[in-house]
């Protein structure tokens, strides 16, 4: 392969591949698999659970009963949608309100949208909470990312733990993840 993955287009099969495999273990409650994605990985989970997308990843009836995201760059798909992001099962986004690499507003507002056309889709916000949050024991510090898509190419961003945002995202999660997984 010639071009690098691309976590919106490329990335969402090898979750429906190993969704797959697990539906297969006769271990494994087939009704209670969620998808769980952070930043990069967030945003194939997003582009995964959208009902126009599903069925080429999972073909007619490989679903996952719920997602969550957290940090997800989602101006990305404010661009591939007309405003409302469509997931086909319950969706959970968690954003720290500082993170300025993946923008909490374009969350924030494809969630909102999601919501008045009346589908599944939730987020929750930490004031204070910078990019990968919820490490363990991330200093706060400040690093260059690099975008092809951005105007200048990189920038300067913020990442670090937040024990208080992080702690409320596990429960929050967990919480969320027995109510629509069935405890």
């Amino acid at each position: 392969r010639k071009r690098p993955l691309h976590s919106l287009d490329d990335r969402p099969y090898d979750a429906y591949g190993g969704l797959g495999w697990l539906v297969e273990q006769p271990f494994v409650h087939k009704d209670r698999i969620a998808l769980v994605g952070w930043s990069n990985g967030a945003m194939a989970t997003l582009s995964g659970m959208r009902k126009s997308h599903a069925w080429a990843f999972g073909g007619d009836d490989l679903r996952f009963t719920a997602a969550a995201a957290f940090y997800p760059g989602c101006i990305t798909l404010t661009k591939r949608t007309d405003g409302v992001y469509r997931p086909y099962a319950p969706l959970m986004i968690f954003v720290g309100l500082a993170d300025n690499w993946t923008y909490a507003k374009p969350c924030m507002k494809l969630m909102e949208n999601a919501r008045k056309a009346g589908l599944p889709a939730e987020i929750t916000a930490f004031e204070g909470a910078y990019h990968a949050f919820d490490h363990p024991s991330l200093p706060i510090k400040t690093r260059i990312a690099r975008n092809k898509r951005w105007k200048k190419k990189e920038r300067e961003v913020t990442i670090g733990s937040n024990p208080a945002a992080r702690d409320a995202a596990i429960k929050r999660l967990r919480g969320w993840l027995n109510q629509h997984l069935g405890g």
